[in-house]
């Protein structure tokens, strides 16, 4: 789903709802909402995206990005699945979008879980591998 209108549809045909719901939900208005849906509108602002993710469990990053894991909590590891080595690829991948997306506050927290992750599944940067500059 590479459309932010693709993704919105996807939620709205998934969770059951109208598009009175998302825009009680979201807080955009009527008009905005259906931009978004016809793709005239081709990006969502964070506060819009954070307020489904509460309400509905859509992931912001993946409703933005088309990046991560669709739903809060599907892909994302928790401490314990690290300590766990049960970490995969597209988890990191979701960490590094979570990252990209972050506040400076919150990077530093989400770059710990990053090394944690890539620590468990031997990933080496290019650096401390010898190839890098």
């Amino acid at each position: 789903m590479k459309l932010l209108s693709e993704r919105v549809k996807y939620i709205l045909s998934d969770a059951k709802i109208e598009q009175g719901d998302l825009i009680q939900a979201s807080g955009a208005s009527k008009s905005v909402v259906s931009q978004w849906l016809s793709g005239a509108i081709k990006s969502m602002n964070l506060n819009f995206a954070l307020e489904i993710e509460r309400k509905y469990g859509y992931n912001h990053i993946w409703l933005m990005s088309n990046e991560g894991a669709r739903k809060t909590g599907e892909s994302v590891p928790t401490e314990a699945a690290i300590d766990a080595d049960v970490v995969t690829a597209d988890e990191l991948m979701d960490l590094y979008a979570a990252y990209k997306m972050a506040s400076k506050k919150d990077r530093e927290l989400l770059f710990k879980a990053m090394k944690a992750a890539a620590r468990k599944n031997n990933v080496k940067s290019a650096k401390s591998s010898g190839t890098g500059d």
